[in-house]
């Protein structure tokens, strides 16, 4: 007997709890039996009863098909239930803040972290330009990060400052994407809330312990400068008159005696070899120390350097200043001294060049100083994460000063070092 839709049960096997409940489940079967009025009847009076039992056959295999089509989609629905509701609960109890925008910016959705960095009732959220939620300082950011992301890229990472009622502000890093549309949906996109505001503190905290620490390393650079420059000055001015007065004393004993006694004579002649050696070894280490010649200017203390290093290795070595008239206080020609004899013994040792080339220039109150070799080369990354304590230690240098170092070079085909250093010509140390 057909069942009236009153005493009919759900797709689900539940009774409908209400009448309006009652006719939404009603209509799918009014709809069919509303296409079923218009659609030609086939002649019943035709049919033989075989063709009425199979027919019969077929419609309760079909019924069946459809019971079992039916709790398939019931248990579907149920796992999907149980999959939303344990999305939502990932979603609303995530550490990060979960935004969903419109595309122009518009919140329309946001979880519990989200809310608590903006510092507002989720609700109370729904229709807010989350752009009224960040800094002044830094709202051009958001709108170039939030334009981006619908003129090119479809995701954008940006870091920002939202508002914060103790601390003033919260450091945030705000990653949004373009959310998938379903056809006519309103365009809109995704944003993710990190907090960053304890790294930041701690990038504060190694950013002034850097800099603390290089200032530590820029007064010790300089008190080992003078401590050099003072013995050097000591050795020259009183080790070497001494060394010089005993030369003079070996020359005379050697005019007014060594004639008239050959062994005296050879002593003496050892002895002035042994003076002389002495002396040598005194110059050298003055020089290792610090080079009397830098009192005479960086451009003589850079042409004393090639015509060392030319010596020493047997290498060409061509200098050329496009500033003669160049002067720098102590600190600057001590600073550029060092660098340049750094650079030097870097590429004695490994470059294994023919030729470098020197080239110093000063402008806007900029020095400039290049130094190519035409070695081997290397591969600058494979060099950075080792410990490459030459260059190192020029970089360091120059950071100290507020210089920069760039560094071109590949395998066999040489290396340019471009030094930039701030000046102040003629400034008194």
């Amino acid at each position: 007997m057909t069942q009236k839709p009153n005493d009919r049960q759900d797709s689900c096997g539940q009774p409908p709890s209400s009448t309006h409940e009652q006719s939404v489940q009603a209509s799918p079967r009014q709809r069919a039996e509303e296409h079923g009025d218009a659609m030609d009847r086939p002649a019943f009076q035709a049919w033989t009863p075989e063709e009425t039992e199979r027919l019969l056959d077929e419609l309760r295999i079909y019924r069946i098909e459809l019971a079992m089509q039916n709790e398939e989609l019931c248990r579907t629905r149920e796992a999907l239930e149980v999959s939303r509701a344990r999305f939502f609960d990932l979603y609303d109890l995530a550490p990060l803040g979960y935004l969903e925008l419109t595309e122009t910016g518009l919140i329309l959705e946001a979880n519990r972290a989200a809310a608590s960095l903006l510092e507002a009732t989720r609700d109370s959220l729904v229709g807010q330009p989350l752009s009224s939620f960040i800094l002044p300082e830094d709202q051009d950011s958001y709108y170039r990060c939030h334009g981006q992301l619908w003129t090119g890229s479809e995701r954008q990472s940006c870091e920002l400052r939202l508002r914060h009622a103790d601390t003033g502000f919260r450091w945030i890093r705000l990653e949004t994407s373009r959310r998938p549309m379903a056809k006519g949906e309103t365009p809109g996109c995704l944003a993710i809330l990190s907090d960053m505001t304890e790294q930041k503190k701690q990038e504060q905290d190694l950013l002034r312990s850097r800099t603390k620490l290089r200032a530590l390393a820029a007064y010790r650079e300089k008190v080992r400068e003078d401590e050099r420059a003072h013995i050097a000055r000591e050795l020259h001015d009183d080790l070497g008159q001494y060394l010089t007065a005993l030369r003079l004393d070996a020359n005379l004993i050697e005019m007014l005696f060594a004639k008239e006694n050959a062994e005296l004579t050879k002593r003496v002649e050892g002895m002035k070899q042994l003076i002389d050696r002495v002396i040598a070894v005194t110059r050298s280490a003055i020089s290792r120390l610090r080079p009397m010649v830098l009192d005479f200017g960086i451009l003589s203390a850079a042409e004393w350097l090639v015509a060392d290093y030319r010596k020493r290795t047997g290498t060409l070595c061509h200098l050329d200043m496009l500033d003669p008239e160049l002067e720098l206080n102590n600190d600057q020609a001590t600073t550029v001294f060092r660098i340049l004899q750094e650079s030097l013994t870097n590429v004695a040792r490994h470059a294994q060049a023919t030729c470098v080339d020197i080239r110093m220039r000063s402008a806007g109150g900029l020095l400039y100083l290049n130094v190519h070799d035409d070695g081997r080369g290397f591969d600058p990354a494979v060099v950075r994460n080792k410990n490459a304590f030459g260059l190192m230690g020029i970089r360091e240098r120059l950071i100290i000063y507020g210089g920069t170092l760039k560094i071109d070079s590949q395998p066999e085909q040489g290396t340019t070092l471009e030094i930039v250093l701030p000046i102040k010509s003629g400034q008194a140390s």
